[in-house]
C-alpha cells in the first residue's frame, strides 16, 4: 500500500486524490441505507428463496447423476 503519495508526481497525486475522494463518497452513500418499502423487501427475500431452492434441487439432481 502506498504510504507517501507525496513523492509521486503531480498528475499521481491528483489521481490518489480523487480516488480517496471516490472511496469517501462511495462509503458514506453505504452507511446511510434508504428505507425500502417492504412489498420489495419481502419480494427480494422470495426470489432469494426460489434461487436457493432451485440451486438445492440442481444439486440433488447432479449428486444422483454422479452416484450411478
Amino acid at each position: 500500500m502506498l504510504k507517501n503519495p507525496q513523492h509521486l508526481p503531480a498528475d499521481l497525486q491528483a489521481q490518489v486524490e480523487q480516488s480517496k475522494v471516490a472511496i469517501s463518497q462511495r462509503s458514506a452513500t453505504r452507511r446511510a441505507p434508504k428505507p425500502q418499502n417492504p412489498l420489495v423487501i419481502a419480494s427480494q427475500w422470495i426470489t432469494k428463496a426460489k434461487a436457493y431452492q432451485s440451486n438445492q434441487n440442481q444439486l440433488a439432481a447432479y449428486s444422483k447423476v454422479i452416484r450411478f
